[in-house]
């Protein structure tokens, strides 16, 4: 069985059907205002349930997972901030948490998580301040998701407390908490370019984010 992506437009509400990297790749360029979804050949919608997580087993390749891989990696190379870093480096490699507001924001279901670290880089042990944070996403549906798609929750704790210590935890957050842990306010300009990519992420991988709630995708 044969996916892709749904796109209805909010104004003209023409539908247009993307399958192949070019129309992933036109979608991030030059946005949409409206909605996108993960269909199958008979236009039922897709969701995270259904086949878009894979665990150990061979992914076939009309399953809908290679679909969304194929856009979140798509996804990665969209530039953002004022370095024009792209959108993978950012948003692992230290705005984590920006990324993961901005998912919060679309997905109301969710809630922000993060592996923390009661050790800094340098292995000294904190003290009287709030603990290191490894990296941030949401959790929704017993998954996570974070700039890199949807990924099982254990998974995901695993692969990412093995960036610090044997005493990194895994912890539901919030913003406030998030940007303690950081030592900066969050920039509400950063977030909704989060937001722009967020949205992309979220949909690729079968999460209904509803126009209404979401910024236009168009840079």
């Amino acid at each position: 069985m044969a996916y892709s992506f749904r796109v209805t437009d909010r104004h003209t509400q023409q539908v247009t059907y993307v399958d192949d990297v070019d129309g992933m790749r036109n979608l991030i360029d030059t946005g949409v205002d409206g909605e996108i979804e993960v269909v199958d050949s008979e236009g039922n919608v897709i969701r995270p349930r259904d086949g878009m997580v894979a665990n150990y087993e061979r992914v076939s390749p009309d399953n809908p997972r290679e679909l969304a891989d194929t856009f979140t990696q798509a996804v990665w190379t969209v530039p953002v901030g004022r370095l024009g870093d792209d959108a993978e480096s950012a948003y692992t490699r230290g705005d984590c948490d920006v990324f993961a507001v901005a998912l919060a924001r679309l997905i109301p279901d969710g809630q922000i998580v993060g592996i923390v670290d009661p050790f800094d880089e340098s292995g000294e042990i904190i003290l009287g301040a709030p603990p290191h944070l490894i990296h941030a996403g949401l959790y929704v549906d017993e998954y996570v998701i974070d700039i890199r798609g949807i990924h099982d929750r254990h998974e995901w704790e695993s692969k990412w407390a093995e960036k610090g210590s044997a005493d990194c935890e895994f912890e539901f957050l919030d913003q406030e908490q998030l940007e303690d842990m950081q030592g900066v306010k969050m920039d509400e300009a950063e977030i909704e370019e989060a937001m722009r990519i967020a949205a992309l992420v979220a949909v690729a991988n079968g999460y209904d984010v509803q126009p209404e709630h979401a910024p236009a995708l168009a840079a």
